[in-house]
């Protein structure tokens, strides 16, 4: 009896999944493995794009040393990932309704409402993994088999890293009674603490932390292992065993403490509320609500507090380099910033559900504007410091027109799939989805858009420029979805 209530309550999380996403059928199993086949196509085509990118006569390989710095990013990117989907994409509350009552321990039900996030993780490395390879072939010469092998426990170590710190940010907000809003922001404080340390050992720092950051490097990165399996381009079948023995003992750990960690805080309250006045005079007054409606909700917050984070480590990263290095880090730095403040005008729409505001007023068309000229104001206050932090350390003017751009076409693409997906706050899949789909996006439009013009001015003013026909998009969808509602 209590194994066909699991297996029904796992039916019924994964269509609602399903459903937060915009899919409202009943063919559950035909939507999944349509975007299995579309992640597949997605991860053919960049492959074959990175290919041609890629392709130069007469290139010889860089030495495999450089794995050492691409497999420590790929840890620390996977982690911060993990950390943004567990965190923040699981709706505890509706699931808690429906599955406390039932004779199910909470530590089921937190494996429960946490498998559509995973899956969409899975998908992801479907999409990612192949691309990845290939660019790692084509800088360090190494065989591609072999790079899979390592590439996967890698991604494996990142998620067991990126559980691990989610679950102390969840012992935190247990410990001090805090909403569950707080997971976020202390997750990614953890991963910011756990990347500087991991940096510093990798630079070899100076003072008496530096035994203790080299050892954060090697546990994160799994460095020595690494480097023993692919030697000068041979690989070592034993340490590649080893490395999985690793990842497989780290992942089991890390996720049965997360779930441990995830069960005690069932029952503890989302947020607070924090309360702001509002008067409807003054110029665009429905802006200023939806403002101050973004600013009463402790998601959003979390999403800013995060996301200023990761760029302070990203410009501390970038400052770090040698003169000659940072205009391409850097350049690399603003798809990572797009990518994060993308989440501000992702959820700012909300959920699926009419809108006070459209039923009062009839203008979806309106109320659309407003809401994601309020979301760009609040994701603008962190660009602009970031790009004010990083002129102090590259002074040219293409660089931050490049950023700019970037940043704008990020956040741009981020109201369109608001405005497609209405993921609202911790629904499951859909913002981790639209997340996903954001980063890569801008990824292979600065790879293509730098190919074709060749020049940071030029490429940043035409991702700009692209960047306001997505922005013009996502109010015409919300006014043709709402329009028949009124006649």
């Amino acid at each position: 009896m209590r194994r066909r209530l699991v297996l029904r309550a796992a039916g019924l999380v994964v269509r609602q999944a399903v459903a937060s996403c915009g899919y409202k059928g009943v063919k559950v199993s035909a939507l999944l493995i349509r975007i299995i086949i579309c992640a597949a196509a997605l991860s053919a085509a960049a492959t074959v794009l990175i290919a041609k990118l890629f392709a130069r006569p007469g290139s010889s390989p860089v030495v495999p040393g450089l794995l050492q710095p691409m497999t420590f990013m790929c840890v620390a990117l996977t982690a911060l990932g993990i950390v943004v989907v567990l965190s923040s994409s699981i709706d505890l509350d509706r699931c808690l309704r429906v599955f406390m009552p039932l004779p199910i321990r909470s530590f089921w039900i937190a494996m429960l409402v946490s498998f559509p996030p995973i899956a969409v993780l899975v998908v992801a490395t479907v999409a990612v993994l192949p691309p990845l390879v290939l660019v790692l072939h084509q800088i360090t010469g190494v065989n591609s088999l072999s790079l899979t092998l390592v590439l996967l426990p890698l991604l494996g170590q990142g998620f067991s890293v990126g559980s691990l710190l989610t679950a102390i940010s969840r012992a935190i907000v247990l410990c001090f009674r805090l909403g569950r809003a707080c997971v976020y922001p202390f997750a990614v404080g953890l991963w910011v603490l756990a990347v500087t340390a991991a940096f510093l050992g990798w630079r070899g720092g100076k003072g008496v932390m530096t035994p203790v950051t080299a050892q954060v490097f090697r546990a994160i990165s799994l460095w020595p292992i690494i480097g023993r399996a692919v030697n000068a381009g041979q690989t070592d079948i034993s340490m590649v065993v080893l490395l999985w023995v690793t990842m497989i003992i780290g992942l089991i750990f890390a996720l049965g403490i997360y779930y441990a960690s995830l069960s005690r805080t069932l029952d503890v309250p989302s947020h607070g509320e924090v309360m702001f006045s509002w008067h409807a005079s003054g110029r665009l007054p429905l802006v200023y609500l939806q403002l101050v409606k973004l600013l009463r909700r402790p998601r959003i917050a979390g999403s800013v507090t995060a996301a200023s984070m990761i760029l302070l480590v990203f410009w501390w990263v970038v400052r770090t380099q040698p003169a000659v290095a940072r205009e391409s880090l850097s350049q690399f730095s603003y798809v990572i910033a797009g990518s994060i403040l993308a989440h501000v005008p992702l959820i700012a729409r909300g959920s699926a559900e009419l809108p006070a505001e459209v039923a009062l007023l009839r203008s979806p068309r309106s109320w659309s504007w407003s809401v994601i000229s309020a979301s760009l104001v609040v994701a603008a206050c962190p660009a602009i410091l970031f790009l004010t932090a990083m002129t102090m350390l590259i002074t040219s003017s293409a660089d931050v027109v490049f950023g700019a751009g970037v940043i704008v076409f990020g956040c741009s693409l981020g109201a369109l799939l608001g405005a497609i997906m209405r993921p609202g706050e911790g629904m499951s899949g859909a913002e981790a989805g639209g997340l996903f789909l954001t980063g890569i996006a801008i990824y292979l439009c600065v790879q293509i858009l730098g190919q074709a013009f060749n020049d940071p001015v030029r490429t940043g003013l035409a991702i700009a420029v692209l960047a306001l026909l997505i922005l013009a998009l996502g109010p015409e969808i919300e006014e043709r979805r709402y329009s028949a509602l009124f006649g």
